[in-house]
């Protein structure tokens, strides 16, 4: 998401010149796709029988992550050693831990703003942080 908006931000500076601000939700992102709906059966077949799994969906992202991060953690588990932020506060009731940016660039503001959200909790709005 954030590599599409820079990329557009710089095609617009490039025609049209200036400098750009763009904001990224992957929340209104997933929903997009929650909106276009599931494979058609023969393309869900096509992936199994090519890749041994079919295409990770809404119903069974949790599943496929929580497998994925545990075989993570089993063959690299410093992987879960790091720079770690938390939030105290968050819609689910509970603190929420999460890996800090590995990297910054100067002049800019790299840092969550807020936590993570269940799907429907807020308004459907971009929200103004500053």
């Amino acid at each position: 998401m954030g590599a599409c908006a820079a990329l557009d931000g710089l095609y617009r500076r490039c025609k049209y010149g200036g400098s750009y601000y763009m904001t990224t939700s992957l929340t209104k992102y997933n929903d997009w796709l929650q909106e276009l709906g599931m494979y058609p059966e023969e393309v869900v077949k096509e992936l199994v029988q090519s890749f041994g799994v079919s295409y990770p969906c809404h119903d069974n992202m949790m599943a496929q992550t929580t497998k994925t991060l545990g075989g993570l953690v089993k063959k690299i588990p410093q992987i879960m050693v790091g720079n770690f932020g938390k939030f105290e506060e968050t819609p689910f009731g509970i603190p929420v831990k999460y890996l800090k940016h590995v990297i910054s660039i100067r002049g800019t503001v790299n840092e969550f703003l807020c936590p993570p959200r269940p799907h429907g909790y807020g308004k459907p709005e971009f929200p103004k942080y500053r």
